[in-house]
């Protein structure tokens, strides 16, 4: 299996559908729970930084940083869009503070222990101020064995050359008792019928129960605000309980700073 990160441009395209709205959500839920508007945002793990500039065109100060140089370079350069390499279990930017962090599409759960989760939120506490929100967008499993590769799901992303880049993504096996799920995922680009190129691609991944967010936002300086669920035409506010697990439908955490005594 190949590793997409160093050969990411398929990858890119699967994921380069439209996010203004998912912004336009985002910005709006932490004006009213904030009471103000955000003025700046920190995206842990944002690849080539794909959210930077609809949160500068609504005239928010952006910051992304992730480990994959590979995934940076392909970042399109705007004004106001500031990347930089870093790991998310130990970066710092000293003397910098965010209104809000923002870690959307399940990119969280590459941090794939829970030691290296607390690590990351523990650093994401530190750069938000006390009544700052950090943005998490995952799904809550509570899977065990193997799994049925015929769940995976699956999407299609129209390119501006006319083809199509198809994405299939799923859980493989998992093992509750470590947390760790070992996810596969195949896109494809199309052109009609015919497959001009296609990348395989296995991932050791996170998984996270509803109660480990309660558990490890308590250890990290944050508390679970409130969470919001995806539905057809939008998101219901929803209580963080198992409900939420095991489904193909990501949940927006809401972690508040809080003052660790």
């Amino acid at each position: 299996m190949t590793d997409a990160y160093s050969q990411a441009d398929l990858y890119c395209a699967a994921f380069s559908y439209p996010v203004d709205d998912d912004v336009d959500w985002a910005l709006g839920e932490c004006e009213r729970q904030l009471g103000r508007r955000p003025t700046s945002v920190l995206e842990p793990m944002c690849g080539n930084a794909r959210y930077g500039k609809a949160f500068v065109e609504r005239g928010i100060d952006y910051l992304g940083f992730d480990l994959s140089k590979d995934m940076l370079k392909r970042a399109e350069p705007h004004e106001g869009v500031m990347t930089t390499c870093a790991d998310a279990r130990s970066f710092d930017f000293p003397g910098r503070s965010f209104d809000i962090g923002w870690c959307p599409i399940n990119s969280i759960r590459h941090i794939d222990t829970p030691e290296g989760l607390v690590q990351h939120l523990q650093c994401m506490a530190k750069h938000l101020p006390e009544d700052g929100l950090y943005l998490v967008e995952t799904d809550l499993n509570h899977f065990d064995g193997r799994l049925d590769r015929s769940d995976a799901i699956e999407w299609l992303t129209p390119q501006p050359d006319g083809t199509t880049v198809k994405a299939v993504w799923g859980t493989d096996r998992a093992d509750l008792a470590t947390r760790r799920a070992w996810e596969f995922a195949r896109f494809e680009r199309l052109r009609g019928e015919e497959c001009l190129e296609s990348l395989d691609c296995e991932y050791a991944m996170l998984m996270t129960t509803a109660n480990d967010w309660h558990e490890w936002a308590a250890a990290s300086g944050f508390t679970v605000d409130q969470v919001a669920k995806r539905i057809d035409g939008g998101r219901e506010l929803v209580a963080l309980t198992s409900d939420l697990e095991d489904h193909h439908e990501g949940i927006t955490l809401f972690l508040r700073r809080s003052n660790m005594k």
